[in-house]
């Protein structure tokens, strides 16, 4: 069985991508995903 670290690191950039592209702090970001 794959790792979860291997099975969430594409999910993770995608958001890092997307939480940077539009310009939002990545602090409400954090507080969003929580």
């Amino acid at each position: 069985m794959a790792e979860l670290a291997t099975i969430a690191r594409p999910y993770a950039e995608a958001l890092f991508k997307a939480s940077t592209a539009s310009g939002a702090d990545l602090n409400s970001t954090v507080a969003w995903v929580e």
